[in-house]
């Protein structure tokens, strides 16, 4: 980040987005739409995550590391994208924040390494 911001740049998000539609988790979690589909109704399991926001009506988005530490707890993904999700989410969460991203960031992980 901080070379980022040497070189002149602002870092404004960080990709592969947080939030994502089911063809995208689809495409992440390298199964079909129609399964993820099934989940999100619950048809197919129980307590998938629900929607964080809605482009419109019939375009809600979920929170990858939500849905990522679902799977991940049916053994359907691995560890290494749950914890990837949950970093890239926490970076772009740090980044909208006005104190700053290596404030906010920092504080967050000394936080979650003391629980």
């Amino acid at each position: 980040m901080k070379a980022a911001h040497a070189a002149g740049a602002k870092v404004e998000h960080i990709e592969p987005d947080y939030l994502v539609s089911l063809s995208e988790i689809a495409a992440r979690a390298e199964v079909s739409k129609a399964s993820i589909s099934l989940y999100a109704k619950g048809e197919r399991a129980e307590g998938f995550p629900a929607p964080i926001a809605r482009v419109t009506t019939e375009s809600p988005l979920w929170d990858w590391f939500e849905v990522a530490r679902w799977m991940y707890k049916r053994r359907s993904i691995s560890l290494n994208t749950v914890i990837e999700a949950k970093m890239v989410r926490q970076a772009n969460l740090a980044l909208m924040q006005p104190e700053g991203f290596d404030a906010i960031f920092a504080k967050k992980f000394r936080e979650e390494l003391a629980a």
